[in-house]
């Protein structure tokens, strides 16, 4: 018996149009104890949806002493996601440990309908990076311990309005229509602050997330410093997509200035359903999918302290991308920046 799509936790979000069109994709299979569903370092070309009783495990070579598990997935768990939302190649080799029967879709399916803008397609990568923000929690909490006691208090953070042309500091909105940075920069507060600032603090509630227009913020999580963050990136995405509290302390290394985007915000740009919605979310899923592609590594190295991980300027976009989005209807569908609580 495999388990009907409609009721994985993948599809839990879809309204029903959009589950049917994906569902229309998956064929049914049955996997085999000790079947090897992709190796390390291969390209992507299936995702699976595990049915009832079938277990798989994803162990991590990456040039370490042993093999590491990194995940360890059962019914109703995705097998494949990483590689399906960054094209990258396979982070670990999955193995089938207990058979049973699951569903899949080729790689190709998905990105036709991805790049058709079908709205089921990012309601999918949504999911998808809710599934990552709790692998990406799990392993952090696996190299670097959860900080001791409550969490300590965040002064206030001054924020202004963002004007259009400060859009222009971010690498991933510098192509945009003028009209488009007028709408978005509705959604968008700015903070400048000091060297030594705390942004957000390992443990609170998280309400947000951070583009990184200029200086260097630190992510710490106790006295160990897991990556410093330079121009172009994005911060604080775990705690906006899945509301959980803050996994790590963000504290500024240099004069810095941030643009704040609010979860509500977040949430009603992409109801909207516009293009522009929907690349943001697929570029924060593959950031996400850098951070623990990352992280998968120092754990295939117990034997080496966490280091600071270089983490690579990039915008969330292309160009390219930005050049085939329709902004038509952004400027309807941004109303004024949530103020924060």
């Amino acid at each position: 018996m495999t388990l009907p799509l409609t009721d994985a936790p993948l599809f839990s979000v879809l309204a029903p149009a959009e589950s049917a069109a994906l569902s229309s994709l998956f064929h049914a299979v049955m996997l085999e104890p000790d079947q090897v569903l992709f190796e390390q370092g291969k390209p992507c070309d299936w995702l699976w949806v595990l049915g009832p009783g079938a277990e798989v495990t994803v162990t991590s070579w990456a040039d370490a002493p042993a093999q590491v598990v990194v995940a360890h997935l059962r019914a109703g768990d995705t097998v494949g996601e990483m590689a399906l939302v960054d094209e990258g190649p396979r982070s670990g080799t999955a193995r089938v440990t207990v058979g049973g029967p699951a569903s899949v879709m080729a790689a190709r399916d998905f990105y036709a309908l991805r790049d058709a803008y079908h709205p089921g397609a990012f309601q999918l990568l949504r999911k998808i990076c809710l599934e990552l923000c709790g692998r990406l929690r799990g392993t952090t909490d696996r190299l670097v311990p959860p900080a001791r006691g409550g969490p300590a208090p965040l002064p206030a953070l001054v924020q202004e309005r963002a004007e259009p042309e400060h859009l222009d500091q971010v690498p991933a909105l510098q192509a945009l229509p003028r009209v488009v940075k007028l709408a978005l920069a509705q959604k968008l507060t700015r903070i400048d602050l000091g060297a030594g600032a705390a942004v957000c603090v390992e443990g609170q509630a998280g309400d947000a997330a951070y583009f990184l227009a200029s200086g260097e913020v630190q992510v710490m999580r106790g006295e160990h410093t897991l990556a410093r963050l330079g121009p172009g990136e994005v911060f604080g995405m775990v705690a906006l997509m899945d509301g959980g509290p803050r996994s790590a302390t963000c504290v500024t290394a240099a004069p810095t200035r941030l643009f704040r985007l609010a979860r509500a915000d977040f949430e009603q740009l992409f109801a909207a359903g516009n293009r522009f919605a929907f690349r943001l979310v697929d570029g924060m899923a593959r950031q996400l999918v850098r951070n623990l592609r990352t992280a998968d590594v120092l754990l295939a190295h117990p034997e080496a302290s966490v280091q600071p991980l270089a983490v690579a300027p990039g915008a969330l976009f292309s160009d390219d991308e930005l050049a085939a989005l329709e902004f038509g209807d952004l400027a309807d569908s941004l109303g004024p920046a949530t103020p924060p609580a």
